[in-house]
């Protein structure tokens, strides 16, 4: 059903002519650092992001902020 929402949702924005800005900040606060999920919340994130960009879906746009030394640490695997 979300796959099915937000392909609804990116057709009616493209029929409008508009994007959503989807803006993630602040992440090192809202998932706790060395957690043992935080690898895996960042991980499904950027895969949102992929299959998102990859399934045509480009009225809905991200931008994530993450310190340096955060996205380092991050291993794409």
């Amino acid at each position: 059903m979300c796959r099915d929402a937000i392909t609804h949702l990116n057709s009616y924005l493209r029929s409008k002519n508009q994007k959503i800005w989807l803006l993630y900040d602040d992440l090192d606060q809202d998932i706790r650092e060395n957690s043992a999920w935080q690898q895996e919340a960042l991980g499904g994130l950027m895969r949102l992001i992929y299959d998102t960009n990859n399934n045509n879906l480009y009225q809905l746009r991200f931008k994530v902020f993450l310190r340096e030394d955060i996205w380092s640490n991050f291993s794409f695997y």
